[in-house]
C-alpha cells in the first residue's frame, strides 16, 4: 500500500507482479536505452553479488510489484558485478530504489542493484565480473540494509534465481 500511495500507481491488483514499465519508469528507461544494442550476451554465467551468501529476505514476486530479489547484508558490504558489462546509468534517490546502478551486459541482459549506501562506479564505465560496484545500504523504500537485485531481460524483470 505504501508503494501505491508513494507512486500513485493503483493499476495492479493484489498478488500480481508488474513485469513491464514499473510505476517509476525505470524498466521503460532500461528498455529504451538498450533497444538498439546488438552486443552479445555474456558468456561464462553469472556470479553471486557478494563474497559470501546472505539470507534472501524477499523473493521475486514476494509482494505486489516486487520485481527483484532482496538479499539481506550488513551495511556497507561490497556489491559485485554479476557479469562483465557497461554501467548504463546510476541514480541517487529518484525512486523507491534509492541509490542504484544499472549495468548492461549485452544480449538484452541488464542487472539493477538498488538500495545502496554508496556507488563505486559511474555511467559509461566498463566493469568486469566480480568488480566492486557499490556498498550495500538501506536507501529509498527500504526497511533495513540489503541489496535489491534485478535481472531485466529485453526490458522485462525476471526472477534472479533463474540466472544466479
Amino acid at each position: 500500500i505504501y508503494i501505491k500511495v508513494k507512486t500513485g500507481d493503483y493499476s495492479s491488483t493484489t498478488g500480481n507482479v508488474s513485469l513491464e514499465g514499473g510505476s517509476n519508469g525505470t524498466h521503460d528507461l532500461i528498455k529504451n536505452l538498450t533497444a538498439d544494442d546488438d552486443s552479445p550476451a555474456p558468456t561464462g554465467g553469472y556470479i553471486y553479488p557478494f563474497d559470501q551468501v546472505y539470507r534472501t529476505s524477499c523473493e521475486f514476486g514476494g509482494y505486489e510489484g516486487h520485481t527483484g530479489m532482496d538479499i539481506a547484508s550488513p551495511l556497507s558490504t561490497t556489491v559485485k558485478a554479476v557479469a562483465d558489462g557497461t554501467v548504463l546509468f546510476t541514480r541517487a534517490g529518484s525512486t523507491g530504489y534509492g541509490v542504484y546502478v544499472v549495468i548492461n551486459h549485452g544480449g538484452g541482459v541488464v542487472t539493477l542493484y538498488a538500495h545502496n549506501r554508496k556507488l563505486l562506479v559511474g555511467e559509461g564505465q566498463r566493469v568486469s565480473k566480480g568488480d566492486p560496484i557499490a556498498l550495500s545500504g538501506s536507501t529509498g523504500n527500504s526497511s533495513g540494509p540489503h541489496l535489491h537485485l534485478e535481472f531485466v531481460i529485453d526490458g522485462v524483470p525476471k526472477n534472479p534465481r533463474l540466472y544466479l
